[in-house]
């Protein structure tokens, strides 16, 4: 008698190749972050670069400033990523944040009527 229960055998996983300058592009953030780092340790030691990670972490992991759902602005504020600190960037406003790009129905509506047209905008 055969049994019809066997162990689960794991999938041999696919490996993708990539272009060169894809993997060069989606590997640069990464070797910036980690040169930023070795430069740190090296000239400040382990204790600093440890500090400036963790610091870093956090500020990343709030993701706030007080009752704004999406702010990074203490973590650019300490990275000295701004020259300078204007009210519309405390705001949280979608078309203050870079990361939130219009779609083209919203571009065209806005360039025709002046605003967009959809429900949202009624607060509905």
């Amino acid at each position: 008698m055969t049994s019809d229960i066997s162990l689960p055998r794991p999938q041999a996983r696919e490996e993708r190749l990539m272009h060169p300058v894809e993997f060069i592009q989606r590997s640069a953030r990464r070797q910036e972050e980690a040169l930023r780092m070795h430069n740190i340790r090296t000239t400040h030691g382990l204790g600093a670069a440890t500090e400036v990670a963790l610091t870093e972490v956090t500020l990343l992991g709030s993701r706030r400033l007080g009752a704004m759902p999406t702010s990074n602005t203490l973590y650019n504020a300490y990275r000295g990523n701004f020259t300078e600190l204007a009210p519309c960037d405390l705001y949280g406003l979608p078309e203050n944040d870079p990361n939130v790009q219009p779609t083209p129905r919203a571009l065209v509506e806005k360039q025709f009527h002046g605003h967009e047209l959809t429900m949202k905008t009624l607060g509905l």
